[in-house]
């Protein structure tokens, strides 16, 4: 299902508000890529809106990556 431009910008939106969140929480979790590749916070808002726009959802999963609490994007589509 493809959503309204105005509805993808609503969930980037919102992911990036719940990024921030989580950050801010804990600043020291590193940003990981769904192939489990370092990212920058610039590089993770920009992945979460390109999925947005492609309709998919971020989900962030606590995780560690090189033995460091880390925070990973999956993405999947919209029902």
């Amino acid at each position: 299902m493809s959503l309204s431009n105005t509805a993808k910008e609503m969930l980037w939106i919102g992911s990036w508000n719940d990024l921030d969140e989580i950050l801010s929480a804990n600043n020291s979790l590193m940003l990981v890529a769904p192939d489990w590749s370092e990212m920058s916070l610039d590089d993770a808002q920009g992945m979460i809106q390109d999925h947005a726009y492609e309709s998919q959802k971020v989900q962030f999963d606590r995780t560690y990556y090189r033995g460091k609490p880390a925070l990973r994007l999956t993405f999947f589509g919209r029902d």
